[in-house]
């Protein structure tokens, strides 16, 4: 495959600085790396081996210190241990992960032709100047320089990277999704609800005097106030609490606000009349005591026009769910070793 691109060798020079960013995912699983420690003696060494495989430590020595550039250059100053304990368990996580795709992509079948590999590299604008491909820099600057400081060949990691683009695509691609499905994703971004909504804490107790009364009294008297009026101010701010209104919303950003109670608060708003849920949500550290002000349906006509953008913006969420899914569970089945000890 560089056959052809030594032929075509030019003596430009090309000024070029490389920055990989490659944090695609930030997953943070623990304990399922080996207790056998590998050893570093260079670039070349393996940081961590994914089922047999080997990270080169250069790849992610490189990478991190990218990463904590620009960290440093955003905060002006001096990275925290914290945070550079952080980055460090995410950037070698970001390269299990696309490691563990990679090898997926090799079970599958799916594969990157010399021919696909060298149109990757040729119409990369970064190896180019004025328009055309650098040769000189390519083979004589970048290779070189990239196989001494990532401990690989820049081929084999720009492969990597092409079959996890690929096996993401087939997913994409391939996934189906149904007219029901077109149709949920229409009303979770076109009905709109605004609610209005009181958090009350269940220790509230422990932070009021003992005279005050408990959560349960507080919220059987919002509901009360409720069905006759507003709340007063001053008896929520009594009572350390504090009345929300959410703004009309989209149905997908108030399932957002309410994650853990969605279901309960959407059957109770919309069923009853005056949309004052008579009974407070019971959630974990809080009862939400809740009332829909104001509820808007979508245009019918709305879906006809919408329904192809809907159709590929939902096939992306899905796709995005099961490959999340799946590559949870590669993670726990893959025997990995590393040579760091990490968070």
């Amino acid at each position: 495959m560089l056959d052809f691109i030594r032929n075509k060798a030019q003596k430009s020079v090309l000024k070029f600085v490389i920055v990989l960013i490659i944090l695609p995912f930030v997953f943070i699983f623990g304990g399922y790396f080996s207790s056998s420690r590998l050893q570093i003696s260079g670039n070349e060494s393996p940081v961590v081996t994914v089922n047999g495989e080997p990270i080169p430590y250069g790849t992610y020595q490189t990478i991190l210190d990218s990463q904590l550039k620009r960290f440093s250059g955003i905060n002006k100053e001096k990275i925290p241990p914290e945070l550079s304990k952080i980055v460090q368990h995410q950037t070698l996580q970001s390269l299990i992960q696309e490691l563990l795709w990679s090898q997926l992509a090799d079970q599958i079948g799916i594969k990157i032709s010399e021919v696909e590999l060298e149109k990757t590299i040729r119409e990369d604008p970064n190896f180019k100047v004025d328009g055309k491909f650098n040769s000189d820099f390519y083979l004589n600057r970048l290779r070189p320089f990239f196989e001494e400081n990532y401990g690989q060949s820049y081929e084999v990691k720009l492969n990597q990277e092409l079959k996890v683009i690929k096996v993401k695509e087939l997913v994409q691609r391939t996934l189906p999704f149904t007219n029901l499905e077109t149709a949920d994703q229409f009303l979770l971004n076109y009905t709109e609800l605004n609610l209005e909504y009181v958090r009350v804490p269940k220790n509230l107790n422990e932070t009021q005097s003992e005279h005050s009364p408990d959560a349960a009294s507080l919220t059987k008297e919002i509901i009360a106030t409720w069905q006759k009026g507003s709340l007063n101010k001053d008896w929520l701010k009594k009572n350390s609490l504090t009345e929300i209104t959410t703004g009309l919303k989209p149905l997908k950003a108030i399932i957002n606000l309410f994650p853990e109670s969605t279901e309960t608060l959407l059957a109770c708003v919309l069923k009853e009349p005056n949309g004052l849920c008579p009974e407070p949500i019971d959630t974990k550290n809080h009862y939400l005591v809740v009332k829909l002000i104001e509820y808007k349906r979508p245009e019918p006509k709305l879906l006809e026009e919408k329904k192809n953008s809907l159709r590929e913006q939902g096939k992306l969420t899905k796709a995005h769910l099961i490959l999340s899914n799946y590559l949870q569970q590669m993670q726990k089945e893959a025997k990995i070793k590393s040579a760091i000890d990490l968070p």
